[in-house]
Order: structure tokens, then sequence, then C-alpha cells
């Protein structure tokens, strides 16, 4: 059971284009872990509904696919949202064949989903274009600043923060073998 939840708070984060782990630190304890399950779950039956269900001109082949794509992936023993990429531009294919209403009371609320997704999916390629060009940023945000001193090194040849008290030499190595843009010694 709890396997079918990872998958469902997966499809809530496609859906809502952000990261759960992200979002639940500002949501009481417990209810951002339930919304994205919600928001997973209401998205799969709509999807299965639109795909399987509803009378449509998609091809077996395509509902195949999809059909035996989520089978796997709701047997995967990981929770990973970024298994699902590859059936994302299927998904929006399907859904964009779609004839939905024209009543406004469908229209405003899809259009508003539809703009602040979009917006939220730019910010965010804008935010990580950001921080691969600002490597002090870089190191702060990679890993959620675990590995910052190892980047500072990499980077600066030196950390630059004044709380640093130890530096993995091993991975900084690593860094400097692999990355190609480390200070090298003189």
């Amino acid at each position: 059971m709890e396997v079918i939840q990872w998958h469902f708070a997966e499809w809530g984060e496609i859906l809502l284009n952000t990261s759960r782990l992200k979002v639940i630190s500002y949501l009481p304890v417990g209810f951002g872990e339930v919304l994205f399950v919600a928001i997973g779950v209401l998205g799969i039956c709509g999807f299965i509904f639109i795909c399987f269900i509803r009378k449509n001109r998609i091809p077996f082949v395509v509902k195949a696919y999809l059909f035996f794509y989520m089978l796997l992936l709701f047997n995967w023993p990981f929770p990973d949202p970024r298994f699902w990429v590859p059936i994302i531009p299927l998904i929006a294919a399907v859904i964009s064949q779609t004839s939905f209403s024209t009543y406004r009371l469908v229209k405003v609320p899809a259009f508003i989903y539809f703009t602040t997704y979009t917006l939220l999916g730019l910010l965010s390629l804008g935010f990580f274009t950001y921080t691969s060009f600002d490597k002090e940023e870089f190191s702060k945000t990679q890993a959620k600043g675990l590995y910052r001193n190892e980047y500072e090194v990499h980077f600066f040849g030196k950390t630059l923060s004044d709380t640093s008290t130890h530096s993995d030499p091993n991975l900084v190595e690593f860094l400097n073998k692999y990355d190609g843009h480390s200070i090298q010694p003189k």
C-alpha cells in the first residue's frame, strides 16, 4: 500500500509541477502528503477516464503502452517521479485530444491551472539555469547544501563558508577528476 501511495504522490507532484519534498515543510504535518496523494488519485482517475473509458480516437498501441508503463511503475519499489517523464508527452497528447466543455466554469480554472503550471516550469527552469552558472549558489543549493564544502573547494580552491569544519578529500578528487571546472593546482 505504501508503494502505491508513493506513486499517487508522484502523480500529484507531476500535476502540480513541484516537488512535494519542497512543499510539505510549509504545510501542516501530514496534510502535505495527503494532499499530494489525493491530487494524484484524482489525476489518475481523470486520465484513466479520458484515455480508457471515454470514447476517443487514441490508437490502441498508445493505450496499451500507457497501460503497461503505468502498471509497471505502480509496481516499482522506489519512489521517484522522474520515472514518469518518458510518458508525460503521451499523457499531454492524450489530454490535448480531449474536447473539454465550453462552459466558463471549466475553461477559467483550466486556463488558470495551465498558466500556473507553465509559470512554475519556467521559474524552475530559470532558477536551475541561474544556479548552474553561479558556482557559489550551486554549492549552496545542490543536494540541499550537503556537499557545500566539497563544491566550494572544487570551484574556488577553498571553502567560502566560515562554518566549514570538514571537507571530504575523496569527493573533491572525484569532482576535480570528472567535472573539469576545478581550480587546478599549480
